[in-house]
């Protein structure tokens, strides 16, 4: 019998394994030191009759095999006795000179880079077959041929007897027709016993004296992004947050999100980690798995511990393997690539983003491969863009590098939605809606794209559909609080503000520190016409992001009539934009214009006027300026103006309902009552829910005429 000797140091034994599985599930038989009796001077017996037998001789080079003796003298015994020698480099370190003279001139398989992995493993079936050994992997399944092709296999080998060939073919067609059946009845029951399963993982705990918080949350996030890309293919959902802290509130509560549930420790000593895995189900409270992988290095972790607990938890719930070895990232470029992840978890400010990027630099510069570090080097160069600098070259170096990652390997998911993140920012909305498409059939398990695809439909008012995104979203991360934090706000713009109150709820649970669900909650009381509550959210949202909230806050304090407490919190200081400082400032004045302090009103008016020109000098002229810049100039009463400059706006997009009814607002604060209803009637010909969702209850600018009875005739019309 024909089989390849696999000489290895036993420090690399996870690695060894995965390829001795490998090389069998393509019908190579392996031979390897199982029972670890080498280690001595000499070659024991058993190993040396192993070796002598082999037709093949196949080894696995590392700085730990080219530190011991025994695996050289492996070597050199294969080398005297004239076998193939196949070298497989494991790792980077320099060949020593005693190993390269026995080499020689023979070309390695390298196995260092993740990219090229899969390629090079077929490269050793190559070199084996090249040998005389034969695989399985080019020879014919005989059960996934088409019934013709199989009958002409059956007459090449039995044409000399007819009879028997009837009675064969016979036979054949019944069998084949029952495991027809059977098949089709256990792949109908395997699907749905299997597509309901959900996983969930909770962050590992880091046990020790050690504070190295990086390497456990990187522990977390490769075990979750592995699975997440595993386990779909075989009907399991998996999701999870490892960043978010919070997950642990809900450690009495995890039937209620998934099946099944992943927790685990981690201890870093010096040289090795200590890990442990569990794996059981919230259900009925049962352990279904549990291993120690202790001691483990760093780069040994993907191969010894996430591909086998793909393996066990498939195992455990009966699903089919993927027959696909894991990647390998080189160890001091995933020290710096989970550095990355650390900073880039919820990023608060540029430099901490900075911090991030910095490391996800240094990640593939140490390894040009790596893939999943050019990926989120991208991400948070556009996380630059959008949230801190408004500079086009974040963009520039974000294509540059998914090109690259696109080059290492195309059929990934992640640069797909990246690519789509860059159009979106363009506004190409609907070829961004197709990258996200193209992200989601390579990958179902990324929520984060269905968030972005339906923050793409609610910014088009398509809120039903944005609604649905972001269900599925939530169906796959139940604890992200900005997926729950969406489904509130898109159910406040379908008007289920009942419903948005129990969603924007939920998400505080989560995040109680994230001022937009104070602030959708409050507009959802508001709505509800529950004032109280509404008032208290608006309080907390202001006192966690003053100027993000002050707008909404100020009008829901002169639409509640509370003229004194919005005259207080306008007039505090904040370190605010220039663009901040005009609303405070037309808020300001309605404030005094209400409190019957006209000469005042008109003051605040006129400085608002003034800051709004000198950022048009310096060619800041936004919709919120422009639209600011003509309502200052209406309250004014500045009828000829604010109509130029009204209409200046309205003829860029004449559809658009926020232009439509600046223009209603115009003619309120110019107390032009008729001109005022015609353009809200134009405004709800537009969109028939702008009645109720931007009525005078919701508007500053109407506050004067809320009580007027010609209002409450037109409402009782037109609901």
């Amino acid at each position: 019998m024909k089989y390849v000797f696999i000489s290895y140091s036993h420090k690399n034994k996870q690695r060894v394994y995965q390829i001795k599985e490998f090389l069998e599930s393509n019908g190579i038989k392996t031979w390897i030191d199982e029972k670890g009796i080498g280690g001595g001077d000499s070659i024991p017996g058993e190993i040396a009759e192993a070796l002598n037998n082999a037709t093949a001789f196949i080894c696995l080079i590392s700085s730990a095999y080219m530190k011991s003796k025994f695996c050289l003298r492996e070597l050199e015994m294969a080398m005297n006795t004239n076998k193939t020698i196949i070298p497989l480099r494991l790792d980077r370190t320099p060949f020593i000179p005693n190993l390269t003279l026995i080499i020689g001139t023979t070309k390695y398989i390298d196995l260092t880079s993740y990219r090229t992995y899969q390629h090079k493993l077929k490269e050793v079936i190559s070199s084996i077959e090249n040998i005389g050994i034969t695989s399985t992997q080019n020879n014919l399944n005989h059960h996934s041929l088409p019934f013709l092709e199989y009958i002409l296999i059956v007459i090449q080998h039995h044409k000399k007897n007819i009879a028997l060939l009837v009675l064969l073919l016979l036979t054949i067609f019944l069998i084949s027709i029952f495991n027809k059946n059977n098949i089709t009845k256990t792949n109908q029951q395997h699907e749905l016993s299997y597509t309901t399963k959900r996983i969930l993982i909770l962050p590992f705990e880091q046990i020790g004296d050690s504070t190295d918080l990086n390497t456990t949350y990187g522990i977390t996030k490769g075990l979750n992004d592995y699975l997440a890309e595993q386990l779909p293919n075989v009907g399991i959902s998996v999701f999870t947050l490892p960043e978010n802290a919070d997950y642990k509130t809900f450690s009495n509560k995890q039937s209620e999100l998934a099946e099944f549930v992943i927790i685990g420790d981690v201890q870093r000593l010096e040289d090795h980690l200590n890990i442990k895995i569990l794996f059981g189900n919230t259900m009925n409270d049962s352990l279904l798995w549990k291993k120690d992988y202790s001691p483990i290095k760093i780069e040994d972790i993907e191969y010894a511990i996430y591909y086998d607990c793909y393996k066990q938890i498939s195992e455990k719930l009966g699903l089919p393997i993927e027959a696909r070895l894991i990647e390998k990232y080189e160890t001091r470029a995933w020290d710096a690539f989970n550095e990355g992840l650390n900073y880039g978890r919820k990023p608060k400010s540029a430099q901490e983003n900075k911090l991030s990027m910095r490391n996800y630099q240094k990640s593939v510069e140490i390894d040009p491969d790596f893939y999943l570090a050019y990926c989120h080097l991208a991400g948070s160069q556009l996380f630059q863009y959008q949230n801190f600098d408004n500079d086009s070259g974040w963009i520039s170096k974000a294509e540059r590098n998914l090109n690259k990652a696109f080059q290492l390997d195309s059929s990934r998911a992640e640069v797909y939605w990246h690519r789509g993140r860059i159009l979106e920012i363009r506004n190409q909305k609907d070829s961004a809606l197709n990258l996200y498409n193209q992200a989601l059939k390579r990958n179902p398990n990324l929520y984060q794209v269905y968030l972005y695809i339906g923050n793409i439909y609610f910014q088009q008012n398509k809120y039903q559909e944005a609604f649905e995104q972001f269900k599925k979203a939530y169906q796959l991360n139940r604890v992200d609080h900005l997926t729950i934090m969406n489904l509130g706000a898109t159910s406040i713009e379908l008007e289920q503000y009942s419903e948005a109150i129990h969603y924007l709820n939920k998400a505080l649970t989560l995040d109680s520190t994230e001022e937009l669900i104070f602030s959708n909650l409050a507009l959802s009381y508001q709505k509800n016409h529950d004032f109280r509550n509404a008032d208290e959210n608006y309080r907390k949202a202001y006192a966690l992001d003053p100027e993000n909230t002050l707008n909404d806050y100020s009008e829901f304090l002169l639409i509640t009539e509370q003229f004194t407490v919005a005259d207080s919190l306008l007039s505090l200081p904040l370190s605010t934009t220039k663009t901040t400082t005009v609303l405070k400032n037309y808020h300001r004045g309605f404030v005094k214009y209400f409190l019957r302090q006209e000469n005042l009103a008109k003051q605040f008016w006129k400085h608002a006027l003034t800051i709004i020109n000198e950022l048009l000098k310096q060619n800041i002229n936004d919709q919120t300026i422009l639209r600011l810049r003509a309502l200052c100039y209406s309250a004014l009463n500045n009828k000829e103006k604010s109509l130029y400059f009204g209409k200046q706006i309205l003829l860029s997009d004449s559809t658009n309902i926020e232009h439509v009814l600046l223009m209603a607002k115009i003619h309120a604060n110019l107390s032009e009552k008729e001109k005022m209803f015609e353009w809200i009637k134009k405004a709800y010909n537009i969109e028939p829910s702008t009645i109720t969702q931007n009525g005078f209850n919701s508007e500053v600018e109407f506050i004067r005429y809320q009580h007027d009875p010609s209002v409450e005739i037109f409402f009782s019309v037109h609901h």
